[in-house]
């Protein structure tokens, strides 16, 4: 520990140290964890360091950290931090993989009212007003947790998130618009590449939407581009002209089709009418939907289908 002034108190039976005190410029240095503020108090009997004042900054080979207060415990190698917390980490790749973003040698940015920062275990939670994100990319919820080793993340609270891309085709063209999606919670497994999102679950895609209790978003692999979606409980899937019901969907991105299934499942068309069926299959680029059962031809499956009749002659 070095600073400008500093004064020590010591345990008058042992002459240990009881508390160090050091203000002005001051500094520490613990193996790979640093720390500056303007004042660092250390406490023997919980070992640990009090930053204040300045401008408090904590900071490892993978990220740096800032905050109003902070308070770093040499036992236990966690950082406790509180009002404004900033953190950078230098790169996704310094997050092992927990941070859902593409650019890996890019950095990553985390704010939030509080923060509990395990150098060791690479866990870090961050509570109150949290958000994450590199370049246009983002997720915001009321709290944030990375898991390093896990390589995976957590987001609870009014989740709001923009990660991954989608292929969107429009009559002749195609063009790669970004997914919005919000939801209760979510978790990012880099491992398996999805995105899980649970309790109020509604994602768009340019001009389609879907809504859910619960969907798996899976990208594909080294880009954060959507592969399938799955979604369950209660499944709304609105495209132009066309709204689907069911219990149970999967859209693929490369085709643009998603199968419904339901008890029945309901698609309802602007200009075709509508259609029940145990199972339905939606068409985005040739505009139809088709019905099928995945049990066979004797299915005891009902199909109804209502056609609307043009007016024109």
């Amino acid at each position: 520990m070095t600073s400008q002034k500093m004064a020590v108190l010591f345990v008058r039976e042992t002459q240990d140290i009881d508390r160090v005190d050091a203000t002005g410029d001051a500094k520490f240095n613990e193996m790979d964890r640093n720390g500056i503020a303007n004042s660092v108090s250390y406490t023997a009997a919980d070992e640990t360091v009090r930053l204040r004042g300045g401008e408090p900054t904590v900071w490892d080979s993978r990220a740096r950290t800032k905050a109003i207060e902070i308070d770093s415990n040499n036992a236990t190698d966690i950082s406790y931090c509180r009002s404004k917390v900033q953190t950078t980490y230098y790169s996704q790749e310094q997050t092992n993989g927990a941070a859902p973003f593409r650019k890996v040698k890019s950095p990553v940015y985390l704010l939030a009212d509080r923060a509990e920062v395990n150098h060791d275990s690479g866990v870090a939670i961050y509570t109150g007003n949290s958000r994450m994100w590199q370049d246009d990319n983002f997720v915001r919820a009321d709290a944030i947790t990375l898991f390093r080793e896990e390589k995976r993340m957590d987001a609870r609270g009014h989740v709001q998130s923009a990660l991954y891309q989608a292929k969107q085709k429009t009559g002749n063209s195609t063009a790669v618009v970004p997914v919005f999606a919000t939801a209760e919670f979510m978790r990012y497994s880099d491992p398996d590449r999805l995105l899980h999102y649970e309790t109020n679950v509604d994602i768009k895609q340019g001009t389609d939407r879907m809504t859910s209790g619960v969907a798996d978003v899976y990208l594909q692999k080294d880009v954060n581009e959507v592969e399938r979606t799955i979604a369950q409980h209660n499944v709304v899937i609105i495209q132009p002209g066309k709204r689907g019901t069911g219990d149970w969907c999967q859209y693929t991105n490369a085709d643009e089709v998603a199968v419904l299934k339901g008890n029945p499942a309901h698609v309802e068309d602007l200009e075709q009418g509508t259609t029940d069926g145990n199972r339905l299959t939606m068409y985005r680029r040739e505009n139809r939907v088709v019905v099928d059962d995945n049990r066979g031809e004797q299915s005891p499956g009902r199909v109804r289908s209502t056609h609307k009749v043009s007016k024109n002659p």
